[in-house]
C-alpha cells in the first residue's frame, strides 16, 4: 500500500467469480474489524486515519448470490509521523555578558513535542569583534 500520515491507498483483485463480484474491506486498530469498504472497485484510498497509528486490513469478495470467500491474510502497517509547522515570530534580545536570549511561539501543529532543547541552551553565547 502508499501509506501517508494519514492516509493509504489499497488495492485488491476480485476474483474469478462470475459477474457481479464485489470486495468488502474492512479495518481496526486493535482486534476488532468494521466494515469500510463494499463494492465492485479494486482500489481503496483511505483518507481518515490518524497519524503514527498501526492499522489492519483484510479483505474478501462475494459474489453475486451474496457467496462470500475466505478474508485474505491482514495486511498490517503504520501510518507515517506528520511533520509540525515550524514555529513562528523568532526574536533575539541582547543579555549582559555578550549573550543573547532568543524566543519564538511554538508550532500550532506541534504533535506531543514539548521542547526540542532546554532552556538553558536557548541563552546563546555571541563574541562580537570589532
Amino acid at each position: 500500500p502508499a501509506v501517508e500520515a494519514t492516509s493509504a491507498t489499497l488495492t485488491w483483485s476480485l476474483n474469478s467469480n462470475p459477474t457481479g463480484t464485489i470486495a468488502q474491506v474492512e479495518r481496526s486498530t486493535d482486534i476488532v474489524f468494521a466494515n469500510i469498504f463494499t463494492g465492485p472497485a479494486t482500489t481503496l484510498a483511505d483518507s481518515s486515519l490518524l497519524a503514527c497509528t498501526q492499522y489492519h486490513y483484510r479483505a474478501r469478495n462475494r459474489n453475486g448470490d451474496s457467496i462470500a470467500t475466505n478474508y485474505s491474510a491482514t495486511l498490517t502497517f503504520t501510518t507515517k509521523a506528520s511533520t509540525p509547522a515550524a514555529p513562528s515570530s523568532l526574536t533575539a534580545e541582547p543579555l549582559t555578558g555578550n549573550r543573547i536570549a532568543l524566543s519564538w511561539a511554538p508550532s500550532p501543529t506541534s504533535l506531543r513535542i514539548r521542547s526540542f532543547i532546554s532552556l538553558a541552551a536557548l541563552l546563546v553565547k555571541v563574541r562580537a569583534r570589532i
